[in-house]
């Protein structure tokens, strides 16, 4: 008799330890699959790049099946709010590239002027000295520095005519492999997908606390 109660005593707490790994391992359990679930989805947008499956019922990744919007929308997005032919006149205008275009003016004006002079007339580029041809070479740079923002507008105006940027940058997305196309994303997006993934599984833990919660109520 006794023994029968030891062993029952014993079977007992072999239940109990059993049954309290049971609920400490839920929120783990639940972890993981908040996780996977998550990073399974991750996968998804990009993967498989063919449908597969049978008949109606097939799959595939988000990116590859919807490309060709994809590709519109970001050359719209590109167009219309990133890059404008009015931004880039702007650029041309600003005071960075205004001194980068003076400079190089200066170098190949100069060059021009020895050049010219030479090849015009040997005895006049021996008559006139340093001082002149700099002074040359200042009003012909002056002048057309002064001429810099009128050619940018002009420039501007025919990239507007001639450079459709929408198209442009839609036709490019279309070029690109969905392997390419996956990499891109991914260097812009890795740290933000890899967060979800991560919060799957953060999710998933609280939930599994939740259920070891009603478990003991």
């Amino acid at each position: 008799m006794a023994k029968n109660q030891v062993t029952s005593g014993k079977k007992e707490g072999e239940v109990s330890v059993h049954g309290v790994l049971k609920i400490v391992s839920i929120p783990f359990i639940s972890a993981l699959i908040g996780w996977f679930t998550n990073y399974l989805a991750v996968r998804m947008i990009f993967h498989p790049y063919q449908p597969l499956g049978l008949g109606p019922l097939k799959i595939q990744g988000l990116v590859p099946k919807r490309r060709e919007e994809l590709a519109i929308s970001i050359g719209k997005t590109v167009s219309n709010h990133l890059i404008s032919h009015a931004d880039i006149a702007n650029s041309l205008k600003s005071i960075q590239v205004v001194e980068s275009l003076k400079q190089l003016l200066d170098e190949k004006v100069q060059e021009v002027i020895d050049r010219k002079l030479l090849s015009l007339n040997p005895m006049i580029s021996a008559f006139i000295g340093p001082e002149t041809k700099a002074k040359i070479k200042a009003a012909i740079v002056s002048e057309m520095v002064l001429m810099l923002p009128d050619l940018a507008e002009r420039f501007a105006t025919g990239l507007e005519e001639h450079l459709d940027m929408q198209t442009l940058v839609t036709d490019r997305i279309r070029s690109f492999d969905l392997e390419k196309l996956e990499q891109i994303i991914l260097e812009i997006s890795s740290r933000e997908l890899k967060a979800i993934e991560i919060y799957g599984g953060v999710l998933g833990f609280i939930i599994g606390l939740l259920q070891v919660g009603l478990i003991l109520l």
